[in-house]
């Protein structure tokens, strides 16, 4: 009820009052026409009430503890990390298949016994393929928790990346061994050049507001 009405019905209590009607006669009158119990008190108490009662003031809830990042300014997943990790992920997992793989059919060939004899080129693309396994299984780690939002992960998987990328580079000056091409320049110049580019979108502001754990 508005002040404006409360005002009125007060006055015709008055008005009914001056005309000789009791206050259980007014109460009677006003439920009737809809009033509640609790309305009817306050209208023909004796202290005049120029207003109804105001409400009780809302009170505020207490400020978040300091530091802490309210649940409608969280911070969600940006593409300068999400994206990284997906292809960083899925090149590895790709890389550690073909490794597993290449071991095996050594293995069967009866080939990997003679692995100390080999060429010298041969012997340093053999500890080149080992150190991908190291940074591959790295970059598969320490992904998971650069996407829960790990600063250190957000270091740690750039420098696994340019680790990456450093191989890339020697692979492509070991890429012949007697004359024979083991892998197109093409695609080691490919690799370098995605790896190269993730780096850069993990320097991004956004990856670096994310990752403040």
């Amino acid at each position: 009820m508005s002040a404006n009405q409360w005002q009125k019905a007060r006055a015709q209590v008055v008005r009914l009052r001056e005309q000789g009607h009791t206050d259980q006669q007014i109460r009677n009158m006003a439920l009737e026409r809809g009033w509640t119990e609790e309305q009817v008190r306050r209208l023909i108490q004796r202290r005049v009430l120029q207003a109804p009662p105001s409400p009780p003031e809302a009170v505020a809830p207490p400020p978040p503890p300091s530091g802490s990042v309210p649940p409608s300014a969280a911070v969600t997943r940006p593409a300068a990390v999400t994206i990284p990790v997906v292809i960083a992920d899925i090149g590895a997992s790709l890389w550690l298949i073909l490794f597993t793989v290449g071991v095996v059919a050594l293995f069967i060939s009866g080939e990997l016994g003679g692995i100390g004899n080999l060429p010298t080129p041969a012997i340093m693309i053999a500890a080149l393929l080992l150190g991908g396994l190291l940074v591959n299984l790295g970059i598969l780690v320490v992904g998971h928790f650069l996407w829960r939002g790990a600063n250190w992960a957000r270091l740690t998987f750039m420098v696994l990346l340019g680790a990456s990328a450093l191989q890339f580079a020697l692979g492509l000056i070991l890429a012949r061994i007697d004359g024979a091409v083991l892998v197109p320049p093409f695609w080691i110049l490919f690799g370098i050049a995605v790896l190269g580019k993730l780096i850069h979108v993990l320097n991004h502001d956004d990856a670096k507001q994310f990752c403040t754990r």
